[in-house]
């Protein structure tokens, strides 16, 4: 099997050499990352203009662009890709966050292209001591079981903070999250500051796993199609 590994975190990022490193005690890695931090760019893409692309050798390149752009170049660049994993981030996406995280669309781009995804992330902000000791039986268990398809996306996020090993695994369905947006006035323009409304996550949700020491997986579909409100308006 070879996988075609990205993030959005970029191309020296921590989370990016852990995930690389396990990946390949079990399948052939190439590796296609941004140049820089792309953080929240969800499923941007450069048209329209060139974009430098660093290769370091034949199997790791960093681009000058999107988590969007790096699957896009790399499916081009190696055409027997097998599956993308995306990660793992620096913090992680939940709920709401997928419709903004770039390690979230690494994934989804791969479904859009036929071939399955599955992006990684902490349960918190420099939370990598429990994703090393962790890391290879959740790898396991994605390989083991087939935890990956090329109709979905599947969200993989570690436990949050208070927990030094994993209970176990949980497939979660997406929370929600309330954010309220403060805007912050500073010399040159403004700076969103968001802060998130806490509440008890509801049950066998996303949050609710990690919160209770899961990992959580949220198959994640790339159509969007309300197809029961389409039934409705027939």
């Amino acid at each position: 099997m070879k996988v075609l590994l990205v993030n959005d975190d970029g191309i020296n990022a921590q989370g990016l050499e852990i995930l690389r490193r396990h990946l390949e005690k079990y399948v052939e890695v190439v590796t296609v990352a941004p140049l820089y931090e792309q953080s929240a760019k969800s499923h941007a893409i450069t048209i329209r203009q060139l974009f430098n692309v660093v290769k370091y050798d034949d199997k790791t390149y960093a681009v000058e662009g999107t988590p969007a752009d790096c699957v896009k170049f790399g499916l081009h660049q190696f055409n027997d890709i097998d599956i993308v994993f995306s990660g793992i981030n620096d913090g992680p996406n939940l709920a709401n966050d997928i419709f903004y995280s770039g390690t979230v669309a690494g994934a989804s781009e791969a479904v859009f292209n036929g071939i399955p995804g599955v992006a990684l992330s902490c349960g918190y902000r420099g939370s990598f001591d429990i994703v090393e000791r962790e890391l290879d039986q959740v790898l396991e268990f994605i390989f083991d079981n087939k935890i990956y398809s090329n109709e979905v996306a599947m969200n993989v996020n570690f436990p949050t903070r208070g927990y030094d090993e994993i209970k176990g695994f949980k497939f979660t369905k997406q929370g929600k999250k309330d954010f309220k947006n403060v805007f912050i006035e500073e010399e040159g323009g403004y700076r969103n500051i968001y802060e998130v409304v806490r509440k008890t996550p509801e049950k066998d949700t996303d949050i609710d796993a990690i919160v209770n020491g899961y990992v959580s997986i949220t198959p994640l579909i790339v159509n969007r199609t309300d197809y029961t409100y389409l039934e409705k308006a027939k």
